[in-house]
């Protein structure tokens, strides 16, 4: 069960509330000394963050091999109100070249420029077919990247 969904359950209207109305609603239904969250969900749903001097009591490994804290609500504080300001047409554009920069440097970003530079040399790819993993190739292909025409299949 998501953080989100459990809250939904047991406050009602939670995600129609502002952040500080969510904050108080926790209070009143007692539940902020029970639950443990990630910062990132402590962040995304409450606007909190760990106080300086609060010690994580449980972690856990994430998919990744790091250890992850989780903290009570308890032992955070309130982040700065969110901006109402409108983005200027410079914040939108490095925003937009800072996306762009991610993808390209992503592993996906760099298959697809390998793939894009195959095609610009005229690559030669060699596909094969097989009966499964550990099995026998039935049949061998080349094919041209640059004009998608077979040069040779067996």
């Amino acid at each position: 069960m998501n953080a989100i969904d459990f809250y939904i359950e047991h406050i009602e209207n939670f995600k129609n509330m502002d952040f500080k109305q969510r904050r108080e609603a926790v209070q009143l239904a007692k539940i902020e000394s029970e639950k443990y969250h990630t910062k990132a969900t402590l962040k995304g749903l409450f606007r909190l963050k760990p106080a300086k001097d609060a010690r994580s009591e449980k972690d856990y490994k994430s998919e990744f091999g790091g250890r992850v804290q989780l903290y009570r609500i308890d032992q955070c504080v309130a982040m700065r109100e969110l901006s109402k300001k409108t983005r200027t047409k410079a914040q939108e554009a490095a925003t937009k070249k800072l996306v762009q920069s991610n993808i390209e440097n992503s592993p996906k970003g760099k298959a697809i420029e390998l793939c894009k530079e195959l095609i610009n040399d005229s690559s030669i790819v060699i596909d094969t077919e097989t009966t499964d993993l550990d099995g026998v190739a039935i049949q061998i292909a080349l094919v041209c990247c640059a004009t998608r025409k077979v040069l040779y299949s067996s």
